[in-house]
């Protein structure tokens, strides 16, 4: 039974959680990528002290399972995504297949690490933790290091805010390196609180036309975040123009600045309007 159960709990939470936040999988790959690997420490260090805890093993392995179901989902998508943006060369196959091997080689040193070590440590309780502990942070700590490092030239929320908000202040285009350098890898509230191509019910949405190209989400999604700016920094010495000249003067630098403006990468709900052209009507 505790198996069905934990099967089913992780079946469960991959189907809801690429329902819930598949979409956004591509456009905050780096933030997803770290997530993954915080997640499956987190469920590794749960299946081994539920067998300390009887009174809530049960428990423990079912919250294990839902978050390695997590781990697959959000892991192999954000992989996707990142072997894409390091396809320069459009050689996506050949970036793949050298990522795979580099896995397998590591996960081989790792094997005979633990051919030397378990014989050595396996009966000193205390050792074993110390040696997990350390292990888990440091991994932790190198994929926050190499998420970190990332250096993606699409445009989505967070670096698109981060490019506003040192336009309106020094009325310059932040360049890609600087802006993925600064960009926040957990939460900016800012780039949750716009929402593109949203439901007419919901507040802060940008409706989009059923017709509305790339081209169109990228000006919407900027002419957003000043607007955003506008209403709510207050920060003396603030430097303000009209949305429409400063989305026009961004957008026409992005791309000497290295970024790729006609790829972005933001979150859209999906919703279209269709709009009636009235002057039909008078004709």
């Amino acid at each position: 039974m505790t198996q069905i159960l934990r099967d089913a709990t992780g079946m469960i939470g991959s189907i809801s959680f690429a329902w819930i936040q598949g979409s956004d999988l591509d456009n905050n790959a780096k933030q997803w990528r770290l997530v993954a690997d915080v997640l499956n420490d987190t469920a590794m260090l749960l299946e081994l002290i539920s067998p300390l805890l009887p009174a809530y093993f049960l428990f423990l392995v079912c919250v294990a399972s839902l978050a390695r179901a997590i781990v697959g989902v959000a892991g192999g998508a954000t992989r996707a995504a990142l072997i894409q943006h390091q396809a320069r060369n459009n050689n996506m196959g050949d970036v793949a297949a050298k990522d795979g091997s580099q896995e397998t080689l590591v996960n081989l040193v790792a094997l005979l690490v633990n051919l030397i070590l378990v014989p050595l440590v396996s009966q000193n309780a205390q050792v074993v933790w110390s040696l997990f502990g350390l292990s888990t942070c440091c991994h932790i700590f190198f994929n926050y290091k190499a998420v970190r490092s990332l250096c993606m030239t699409r445009l989505n929320g967070r670096r698109a805010h981060l490019i506003v908000e040192h336009y309106t202040r020094h009325q310059q285009i932040l360049s890609p390196k600087i802006a993925n350098q600064r960009e926040p890898l957990f939460f900016d509230p800012v780039a949750q609180r716009i929402q593109l191509g949203a439901s007419l019910l919901q507040l802060y949405a940008v409706i989009l036309a059923e017709e509305a190209t790339p081209a169109d989400m990228q000006r919407a999604y900027f002419s957003a975040l000043f607007s955003h700016y506008e209403m709510q920094d207050t920060t003396p010495g603030l430097v303000r123009s009209e949305p429409t000249t400063a989305v026009d003067a961004v957008l026409s630098q992005l791309a000497s600045q290295g970024w790729s403006p006609t790829v972005a990468q933001y979150y859209d709900h999906g919703y279209r309007v269709q709009l009636e052209d009235t002057r039909k009507k008078f004709n």
